[in-house]
């Protein structure tokens, strides 16, 4: 009996050691997590979220706007979205050259994009290749049947 009572005895103590081994390593495991946590944590804005830059919220907000109306607009009348080629290279350019910081910003800003973008020469340039872009993206020249369509379907997908 005693000798089944020291092998009992024997395996609990192994059992418990075992168990022992096991929480060390979990209690090890929960540890390296923690120090994961708090380096991910650091690692995050001390005020938050990031915002996007407020010039580039309104940027994206106004090429939805440009986009739904030009698909708008050429769902009613295929013809629109050619013009909108050109208009899209000038919407860009107003983007990137007209500045809001202040009024005198502004008005300086949008002289200088009036002088410097709606030139007959720069016009001149942004129509030639908005008809070399129609060539490229329809088949205007090889079945000129299909650009109305096509016209329709490039304004609804376009994210240009």
């Amino acid at each position: 009996m005693s000798c089944l009572a020291a092998q009992h005895i024997q395996q609990v103590v192994r059992i418990r050691d075992k168990l022992k081994e096991e929480v060390e390593s979990i209690q090890h495991e929960k540890d390296q997590l923690q120090q994961k946590i708090i380096q991910c944590q650091s690692s995050l804005p001390t005020d938050g979220i990031p915002m996007m830059p407020t010039a580039r919220r309104s940027r994206e907000a106004s090429n939805a706007l440009f986009h739904a109306y030009v698909a708008e607009r050429t769902r009613k009348n295929w013809r629109f979205y050619p013009y909108s080629l050109i208009l899209k290279r000038i919407f860009d350019s107003f983007q990137n050259t007209v500045t809001c910081d202040s009024a005198e910003d502004f008005y300086r800003s949008l002289n200088e994009w009036k002088k410097n973008a709606l030139n007959l020469v720069q016009l001149r340039q942004v129509a030639s290749q908005a008809v070399m872009d129609m060539g490229r993206t329809t088949s205007l020249i090889m079945a000129p049947d299909r650009v109305p369509d096509e016209c329709i379907r490039l304004a609804n997908s376009d994210n240009r």
